[in-house]
């Protein structure tokens, strides 16, 4: 089993990929008080313990739009969480709408 140690941690140029592996997941929630929400998951694959972030997207955008950004971040070492936020749909319609009536 691969180490922290046997990957290339230190970078000193933060443009460049890292060195540590990773892999993405989607994953499907749902709790009995809430919607159902997709979580891009980004996380390295070398054992050890990582920092985790978590990213929202911006207005308009899925999460699936920053895939290279969160492996780049991941490759670095942190396991990077983007929730789909399904408030965004919703209030983009509430913005036409009010838009549209104006």
């Amino acid at each position: 089993m691969a180490k922290i140690a046997d990957a290339k941690v230190v970078t000193t140029d933060v443009f460049e990929m890292g060195g540590i592996p990773w892999k993405s997941l989607n994953l499907e929630t749902s709790a009995p008080s809430s919607p159902p929400t997709t979580l891009l998951i980004f996380t390295p694959t070398v054992p050890a313990a990582y920092t985790v972030i978590v990213f929202y997207h911006g207005f308009f955008i899925p999460p699936s739009y920053y895939t290279q950004l969160l492996a780049h971040i991941a490759s670095h070492g942190f396991i990077v969480v983007a929730p789909q936020l399904v408030y965004t749909f919703y209030f983009s319609l509430f913005l036409v709408t009010i838009l549209h009536v104006f």
